[in-house]
């Protein structure tokens, strides 16, 4: 691709209206400077590129004036230095404050010091702090807050730091995992006699709702939709449950009604379990043949354990072993890889079929240089699975 003929620096609103979007705006105003050609474009962009770069760096200045920071041009060649948290230890979900300070150790003040990271995980790649004017001998601080994504697997991250001028800093973080909670589902349909279901009938979905991953569920939801139009009515489709903790079940209930007139034999409902603050669930689909007894359904994914493994490495393999249970049985079990640094796409590299309750595995799995993500998941069949996450950072 094309080098980029110019770069603006300029101040992001999260919320902002698409329509006052900054770059938005500019390419705008270069679809409309008239030109028909590309040459043409390109003939005109300086102009409008360099009344977009003096807006955005007048706003940007107003705006880190009112945080006590002096966003004035000088001219480059001071020497800096940079202090960095080295090491922070937290956990998936949390706030993380990032602490640095760079001091100018010349005789010359700094002008517009920034420092940006680069990191392979996402929630940390891109992160800035902006320190401005560093006077002689001063030294300014600065700091940047960062929620962590919720998730249920540690890992080990490693933010650079790095300068206009070229000087860098390194962070490491040790995140903790959270135990996240895991639903199976046994549900039967209910009416006032036979559990067949008929046109113009009112009937009950009712379902156990087991939590049996490692983690509290604090609020667990129940809804029921309709996968065949307004041939069911779903009259109470979302129930709050509330807290589950481990091991903990609890039966809930949720009432439909059938058209008057039915034009299929067969009607199809989807049954979602949920915690809405950790957006984890599972889903199953209940399918209903008109005029016959409907069956019990069961969504029981196989419990899986993996034994703890390594966060950071420099080998070029990692063994990950562990086992999976199912009070039927467990299917087959595989293994995936990827790398975003490394632009390695997922890629399976371990696979193992099951034909008892108990499927016990010993993978030895490939590591690509930076951060790995490595996903087992332990089948019952194609709509019974667990998923874990494991995250590998090969120095």
């Amino acid at each position: 691709p094309d080098k980029p003929i110019a770069t603006i620096a300029y101040r992001r609103i999260d919320d902002e209206d698409k329509g006052k979007d900054f770059e938005v705006q500019v390419a705008r105003d270069l679809a409309i400077a008239g030109a028909r050609t590309r040459k043409a474009s390109l003939e005109q962009a300086p102009r409008i590129i360099k009344k977009a770069r003096a807006n955005a760096e007048r706003e940007l200045a107003t705006s880190l004036k009112t945080l006590g920071i002096d966003w004035a041009a000088g001219k480059p060649g001071a020497t800096l230095s940079l202090a960095f948290d080295a090491a922070i230890k937290t956990s998936t979900g949390e706030l993380v404050t990032l602490k640095g300070a760079v001091t100018n150790t010349g005789a010359t003040p700094a002008f517009r010091v920034l420092a940006r990271a680069t990191s392979d995980d996402p929630a940390l790649d891109g992160i800035e702090m902006v320190f401005g004017k560093i006077a002689p001998r001063g030294t300014k601080q600065a700091t940047a807050i960062v929620r962590l994504p919720r998730g249920s697997a540690a890992r080990a991250s490693t933010i650079t730091w790095k300068l206009d001028s070229g000087e860098t800093a390194t962070t490491e973080l040790a995140i903790a995992s959270t135990p996240f909670p895991d639903f199976a589902l046994v549900t039967q349909l209910a009416d006032d006699n036979d559990q067949i279901a008929r046109a113009g009938e009112t009937l009950r979905v009712r379902a156990k709702i087991t939590n049996r991953g490692p983690g509290r569920s604090a609020k667990t939801v129940a809804t029921l939709k309709s996968l065949v139009g307004e041939r069911l009515l779903v009259d109470r489709g979302r129930i709050e449950i509330g807290a589950l903790e481990p091991n903990q079940s609890q039966d809930v209930e949720l009432v439909f009604s059938t058209a008057a007139k039915l034009d299929v034999e067969r009607l199809s409902l989807e049954l979602a379990i949920a915690d809405e603050q950790l957006s984890t669930g599972k889903t199953q689909r209940l399918d209903i043949t008109v005029g016959t007894r409907a069956p019990t359904w069961e969504l029981t994914p196989p419990r899986l354990r993996i034994a703890d493994t390594l966060l950071e490495t420099t080998g070029e393999r990692i063994t990950v072993t562990g086992s999976a249970e199912d009070e039927q049985v467990v299917g087959d079990l595989y293994i995936t890889t990827s790398n975003r640094g490394a632009k390695l796409e997922e890629r399976k590299v371990f696979y193992k079929a099951g034909h008892k309750p108990k499927l016990d595995f010993t993978a030895d799995v490939p590591l690509a240089r930076g951060v790995n993500r490595i996903i087992v998941t332990a089948r019952e069949h194609d709509k019974a699975q667990t998923v874990r996450t494991i995250w590998v950072l090969r120095r």
